[in-house]
């Protein structure tokens, strides 16, 4: 009888599937925007598809380091705002590279790639001003309003300077 119990159990469990699938395309690699979906979608999901370690991306003139999984904050879908917070996906085959710009200054940008048929973030930039972000000279230091963290963005809808 416990055998039997165990066997619906599983049954169960196994026919309930995940909350959030990812479909698959016709080559049987996962669909972008369902892993897109979950990876904002699930902390613990998102965790698993992160590259660890992942190479920061230097400021000039610093050493080279890596985010580790116990460093990562979670991070949320953009919410765009015209003018605020806007966000551009660009489809490059096997990778896809998100920027999100915030108040047209700073720039954060995250690469994904499909690594055995499943999307994986394996890179991210931190936050950078626009001018540093394309390599050029920075004119003005920004005020401490301005300033970003280097670390991931748990909400990304920044106010603005006049709030």
């Amino acid at each position: 009888m416990k055998y039997f119990f165990a066997l619906i159990c599983f049954v169960l469990l196994t026919a309930c599937g995940e909350p959030h699938e990812i479909a698959l395309d016709d080559n049987g690699n996962e669909k972008f925007e369902d892993f897109y979906v979950k990876f904002h979608a699930d902390s613990s999901f998102q965790m698993a598809r992160i590259e660890f370690p992942m190479l920061k991306e230097p400021e000039k003139g610093e050493r080279m380091e890596f985010w580790e999984a116990e460093d990562w904050a979670v991070v949320k879908p953009v919410v765009e705002k015209k003018g605020e917070v806007e966000s551009n996906v660009e489809h490059l085959g096997e990778v896809v590279r998100e920027r999100v710009v915030l108040h047209n200054r700073f720039i954060i940008e995250f690469m994904y790639s499909l690594i055995n048929k499943k999307w994986y973030l394996t890179e991210y930039s931190g936050t950078k001003t626009l001018n540093a972000f394309f390599g050029q000279e920075q004119t003005e230091t920004p005020s401490a309003t301005e300033e970003m963290p280097m670390a991931p963005a748990v909400n990304l809808e920044i106010p603005t300077e006049n709030e």
